[in-house]
């Protein structure tokens, strides 16, 4: 017969042990993430200040990109614009997990239309 206790019981020193190593990872990682920031950003001023997007050398290329971030500067205006000019492209769509959990328990397990659901069954052990 299996022993539930002895499974819960090294379930737990397995996830405590796991959350040792990763505690030591994300430091030894978070050091290499600094010196490889520096790196990068002594990098990224030598190329701005001799105007290149990109250079080789000996052991390697260095590249500049751009990258677009937008926001809404004022949202009621650029919604407007959208509908306006038809250009859904602009916005990316996804549905609110919470908000479809609570729709769905207020209209008794009923979903919006066009909407599906996958539920993830999951367990979770705790300490004593």
């Amino acid at each position: 017969m299996t022993d539930i206790n002895a499974i819960v019981a090294h379930y737990i020193t397995m996830r405590d042990h796991k959350a040792k190593l990763d505690a030591e990872h994300k430091t030894r990682v978070g050091e290499i993430d600094a010196q490889m920031k520096n790196a990068e950003n002594f990098l990224l001023n030598h190329m701005n200040s001799t105007n290149q997007r990109n250079a080789g050398f000996t052991n390697g290329t260095v590249i500049i990109s751009d990258k677009v971030l937008p926001s809404f500067e004022d949202k009621n205006t650029t919604m407007q614009f959208i509908k306006e000019t038809d250009n859904m492209g602009l916005l990316s769509v996804r549905l609110s997990s919470t908000a479809v959990k609570e729709f769905m328990e207020n209209n008794n397990g009923q979903l919006p239309p066009g909407v599906k659901v996958i539920t993830e069954r999951s367990v979770s052990i705790r300490r004593k």
